[in-house]
């Protein structure tokens, strides 16, 4: 909890005044812009100075019991946009440490000092006006969001659909690229084939379960599904051969299964072909009656599908250096490629996300994210992970909260089981 009467004085790091009083942020005297739950998690900090403040000690005091949203992505989101309004590095930290696996801790000296001249009424009143017009803001975005969320709630329930982890039977390292790529190539199809009928739980949430098998009882329960897809793949003589099965959870009862074979050296082939005719046999079995499953719009060539392949596999081992390479392999499968956008949404979608977990500078970071997206977009208008990304851009640079909220729903309208937009 915050210390007994502090309200009222200043805290002093560096050229940085942090006003208790009146929740301001200023720098020589120039005001710093901060959101109200970023001032309070940089008061937490600051107030506890030399002190590890650990996630969860956190999570208490700022977000509270009930957390109804990814925290854990909301905290990295607060402390990098706080290390940007200080010019902070995370690398080499003068305000606030990262503590591996714990929290985080302030670790320049803060003078507590006495608070500011009381300020005219006048002045009052005109910050008086200018936190009503900022509350006011904030609760009609809110408002909007969450009336747009009820009305569009589609009237019947959907059948709830989980993608688990493939195994790797032969444990061969080139696999593991393959089973990645058909995973998101089927929680795509899945999630934008028949809407208001199927949703597609997202990739964060299943891969959880990759080398894990604890039961489709506790999984359904977990994840809330009604069907999940399970594959395996082996290779023998220089050919893959892929069982897929669709098992209902209700009962463990298989309701659909398939093995494919042919030559592992086209990974394009195989992943392409794989996943279109399972997400037809499944939508087949579960809506005889609904549309047929779409093929991609764009064919990429055989050189860039396999970079972008590339690409998503090490950033999906969420490490900086990681994700550097994968930046390499998205910008190669984008150049070998013209007409393809998903390196570029995948691009962006990278640059946001070092901005966001602070491994790179906000401002640069977020410029390149609005280049990549917009270039994704005049390839490809209906790219769901580009809108996101443009999305995050203009709410977390540029401010611009009507125009990211418009971004973010067109994601969610061409994607509605787009699990990471949802959130964003």
């Amino acid at each position: 909890m915050t210390p007994a009467g502090i309200d009222g004085l200043v805290l002093r790091f560096g050229t940085f005044e942090l006003d208790l009083r009146n929740n301001e942020l200023r720098r020589a005297g120039v005001l710093i812009r901060l959101s109200p739950q970023q001032f309070r998690v940089l008061r937490y900090l600051a107030e506890r100075a030399g002190q590890i403040c650990t996630r969860e000690e956190i999570r208490q005091e700022i977000w509270g019991a009930e957390v109804f949203v990814d925290f854990d992505r909301g905290l990295n989101v607060c402390i990098a946009q706080i290390r940007a309004a200080l010019n902070d590095d995370s690398d080499a930290p003068r305000f606030i440490q990262t503590v591996p696996r714990q929290g985080y801790r302030f670790v320049a000296p803060v003078e507590q000092i006495s608070g500011p001249e009381t300020l005219s009424p006048p002045a009052q009143a005109t910050r008086r006006w200018m936190w009503m017009a900022v509350i006011a803001v904030i609760v009609g975005t809110a408002a909007g969001v969450a009336t747009y969320s009820w009305t569009t709630r589609p009237v019947h329930d959907r059948a709830m659909l989980a993608v688990l982890p493939f195994e790797n039977v032969t444990q061969a390292a080139d696999d593991s690229m393959v089973l990645d790529g058909v995973a998101d190539e089927l929680i795509t199809q899945f999630g934008t084939i028949l809407p208001e009928g199927l949703g597609v739980i997202g990739r964060t949430s299943v891969m959880r379960y990759r080398g894990r098998s604890p039961g489709l009882p506790q999984i359904g329960r977990e994840l809330d599904v009604d069907y999940v897809i399970e594959g395996a793949l082996r290779r023998e003589d220089g050919r893959v051969r892929i069982s897929v099965r669709l098992v209902r959870v209700a009962d463990q009862s298989q309701a659909w299964s398939e093995t494919f074979e042919q030559d592992g050296s086209n990974r394009l082939e195989l992943q392409e072909q794989l996943a279109a005719r399972v997400t037809a046999a499944v939508v087949r079995q579960l809506f005889p009656r609904g549309p047929k499953a779409a093929g991609r719009a764009h064919v990429p060539s055989g050189e860039a599908y396999d970079a972008f392949v590339r690409g998503r596999y090490l950033l999906h081992k969420n490490n900086r250096a990681d994700a550097e390479r994968a930046i390499a392999e998205f910008q190669e499968a984008g150049t070998r490629d013209p007409g393809y956008a998903e390196p570029w949404a995948a691009l962006a979608l990278t640059y946001v996300g070092q901005a966001i977990s602070g491994s790179a500078g906000p401002g640069d970071i977020l410029e390149k994210a609005r280049g990549s997206a917009e270039h994704a977009l005049r390839i490809e208008e209906a790219n769901a992970e580009a809108h996101d990304a443009l999305a995050n851009v203009l709410y977390w640079r540029d401010w611009n909260w009507d125009e990211a909220r418009r971004h973010f729903l067109r994601a969610i309208a061409i994607n509605p089981s787009y699990a990471q937009a949802h959130h964003d």
